[in-house]
């Protein structure tokens, strides 16, 4: 409450509880954004009423401000419309019956800047949604590309078993082959038969080798598996 005019009523016990009535039950305003808006303007009017001069009325401000920025969400929209309609013919009938000069064009004065701080609640709303969608779109973008990676790494051992599982069959019937020709040989013929033993040892060799090939082609894909979760720890510090 601000200094008292020779026509206002100066301040006292009553004035205080009612100018802490507009301040202290914005504490619970993001609980009780209904009740705390009603109390608030209740006490608006009660200073208008009996003649205190009012200061800066922040504290219906920010009243006004959290029930439009809940209204659809904690609030259903038409009440929270009605109430601050409500409220604003209360204080104004306040006015008019505490002050004869108080005239209407102050009271269109109040009606702008009760609207412009409804829509500033409004917008702030909206603004939170809008950043809570990008966020949730930005999470769910992160778990499609987690999943694609996990079916692209899954896709790629699959391609690597396939291979090998190839590569070792081809080269088991070719070793078959070549044993079952030299074991045959090895008496009748024993330059093809040793000519035998050596291809069973340079196809050894070779599938030796595709298999250390397959198996490093595994190992890199479980190292970079094993790199992207530890940079996903919950604890890293998030960018921005």
């Amino acid at each position: 409450l601000g200094p008292a005019e020779p026509d206002q009523r100066g301040l006292d016990a009553l004035g205080v509880v009612l100018a802490a009535g507009m301040s202290l039950p914005l504490l619970a305003r993001r609980r009780n954004p209904v009740i705390v808006f009603l109390v608030v303007m209740a006490s608006l009017a009660a200073v208008a009423a009996l003649r205190y001069p009012p200061d800066v009325t922040l504290g219906p401000g920010v009243a006004l401000f959290t029930l439009a920025r809940e209204a659809g969400r904690q609030v259903p929209a038409r009440l929270a419309w009605g109430l601050a309609v409500g409220c604003f013919a209360g204080v104004a009938v306040a006015l008019a019956s505490a002050y004869d000069d108080f005239v209407s064009p102050e009271v269109g004065f109040i009606a702008l800047v009760w609207l412009a701080i409804w829509f500033a609640g409004r917008g702030s709303r909206l603004k939170q949604e809008h950043i809570s969608s990008l966020e949730d779109r930005a999470e769910r973008a992160e778990r499609e590309a987690e999943r694609e990676r996990e079916l692209a790494a899954a896709e790629e051992r699959t391609r690597i078993a396939r291979d090998l599982h190839d590569s070792a069959g081809h080269a088991i019937n070719v070793i078959l082959v070549e044993a079952g020709a030299a074991r045959l040989l090895r008496e009748r013929d024993p330059d093809r038969a040793e000519q035998a033993l050596e291809t069973i040892e340079e196809v050894a060799r070779e599938q030796i080798g595709e298999i250390d090939r397959l198996v490093h082609a595994l190992r890199a894909d479980e190292a970079e598996d094993r790199a992207i979760e530890d940079c996903e720890l919950p604890g890293d510090t998030p960018k921005g």
